[in-house]
């Protein structure tokens, strides 16, 4: 049983600690060498169609550092791609957002209060960051997931879907997604309680359904996790 509250020093403990109880996650790199590990698959990513997408956690919040290096992976023939909710201010959004070739968008709700009982945060911000993002002519993957008992109600996905369909041409898919549990072990490695524990699987149906129901919104839909 690892006694979290009397560990002042991380490092210090993984390091010291000869049982593995402690262990180093990530390392600090800088945009000109992250740049340079990631160029090193382009003919990967030539021959896929694919390119490198940033994600996280949330990379807007590391603006500087993600707009940095998708500039030099752009520069050389690269597509570059943003997974972001969308919860950070218009200015650090921005100009992040015009930097890279796609953002890929995150609305868990439509109603104010289902998104702050699933998240503890308002989604006004993220609702206007999409318009202006649609507004700019920015290309965006809109994703819908569908948590069980959370944010699946009728009336909330027919809410996302008029103003996802609302967005206009900029919104060029909708990846409709399953809940799933692969970040329990995260949690759990951090000594956390996993939020979703016992919270069951998205029926398949329920997925088809949306999809079909944004096909007649006119939106093309992709059901996917």
């Amino acid at each position: 049983m690892i006694d979290r509250g009397a560990c002042e020093n991380l490092m210090t403990c993984a390091a010291a600690c000869y049982f593995d109880a402690y262990e180093t996650v990530g390392f600090t790199i800088s945009p000109e060498d992250l740049a340079d590990k990631l160029v090193r698959d382009k003919v990967f990513y030539d021959q896929s169609g694919g390119g490198v997408t940033f994600s996280g956690g949330e990379p807007a919040l590391q603006d500087e550092f993600v707009l940095e290096t998708a500039k030099i992976l752009r520069s050389g023939g690269i597509h570059v791609a943003l997974d972001t909710a969308g919860l950070v201010p218009w200015h650090r959004l921005e100009p992040l957002a015009d930097g890279v070739d796609l953002v890929l968008y995150d609305i868990k709700a439509f109603d104010a209060g289902i998104h702050r009982a699933c998240t503890g945060a308002d989604n006004r911000v993220i609702l206007e960051n999409a318009g202006r993002l649609a507004e700019n002519n920015k290309d965006m993957i809109i994703r819908m997931i569908l948590a069980p008992g959370y944010n699946d109600q009728p009336e909330d996905i027919e809410a996302r879907l008029r103003f996802i369909a609302g967005l206009g041409p900029s919104v060029r898919q909708v990846d409709i997604l399953k809940l799933h549990h692969l970040g329990a072990g995260k949690y759990h490695s951090l000594g956390l309680p996993f939020p979703m524990e016992g919270v069951g699987d998205c029926p398949d149906s329920l997925a088809e359904a949306v999809a079909q129901r944004a096909a007649e919104w006119g939106l093309k839909a992709v059901v996917g996790g």
